[in-house]
């Protein structure tokens, strides 16, 4: 296509919020304005320019708001004689937000090019948690779905924040006493799944960790010495003077205390 340059605007660039394909997908990348206000492709025109749609922004949010409704999934009996039934998860590449669904909506939404899927063979099968049977390790539901979810991260990030619970529909009561689900008759054991909690969950929240406050030394305080450290003092030294025969001097007689003699004592003695 051709158009005279001063009916062109300057190239413009956007990164898929404001322009949009003819099927709905948001359009990232230059695009140029001609002067009847419509919008293409490129910085320029040329011959792989393609027209472009303006996208409303109410009416983008409300699209985004309301995009693909979260269905309420929940295992069948015939699913429980497998020990495992499939399930559908669906993520919206523009806002990174990830559902679970059925198989019918599972495929109609994969033919839009911004979403991706990936689907689990979610085991239902007791137990729950791995057990030793005659000394050899079983792994149990948690651990095998654990790990198909790590399997399905590498197709589709962010799933395994997106599943929490990985022993979800293992354990099925009965309501009926004296017997278990797996004994049930057929209509018992879909009014007892009918009866498990639903399978919508969030995402997990972070909590943040505060940081602890660090305790600075009272300067008011005065440091109290060790009583272990203190050392006993030995009691003074008492002097008697008596009158020495025959030589004509006086003579000093010191006393001490036994428990407390050391050897500054000693030297005084000398």
């Amino acid at each position: 296509m051709y158009l005279p340059k001063i009916k062109i605007k300057l190239p413009k660039f956007t990164l898929g919020d404001f322009l949009s394909f003819g099927n709905g997908e948001p359009y990232s990348g230059y695009y140029y304005e001609d002067y009847k206000g419509q919008y293409f492709s490129g910085k320029e025109p040329s011959n792989t320019s393609v027209p472009l749609v303006l996208q409303d922004p109410t009416e983008a949010d409300s699209e985004e708001e309301n995009f693909i409704i979260q269905q309420n999934v929940k295992p069948k009996v015939e699913d429980y004689d497998k020990g495992f039934f499939k399930r559908y998860y669906l993520k919206d590449s523009r806002n990174g937000k990830i559902v679970e669904t059925n198989e019918k909506i599972y495929n109609s939404e994969l033919e839009k090019l911004f979403i991706k899927g990936t689907t689990i063979d979610w085991v239902i099968q007791k137990p729950a948690n791995d057990i030793l049977i005659e000394g050899s390790l079983y792994q149990g539901a948690i651990t095998r779905n654990k790990l198909k979810v790590q399997q399905a991260e590498q197709q589709l990030r962010g799933i395994a924040d997106y599943i929490t619970q990985y022993d979800e529909f293992v354990e099925v009561e009965s309501y009926t006493e004296g017997y278990s689900f797996e004994e049930l008759p057929y209509k018992q054991k879909l009014n007892a799944i009918d009866l498990l909690p639903s399978n919508i969950q969030k995402p997990k929240k972070e909590i943040p960790v505060r940081p602890k406050k660090a305790v600075k030394p009272s300067i008011n305080k005065i440091p109290v010495e060790d009583p272990e450290i203190i050392k006993v003092k030995p009691k003074p030294l008492a002097s008697n003077t008596k009158t020495g025969g025959g030589g004509g001097r006086d003579e000093k007689v010191f006393n001490y205390d036994e428990n407390t003699f050391d050897s500054n004592q000693a030297e005084q003695l000398l």
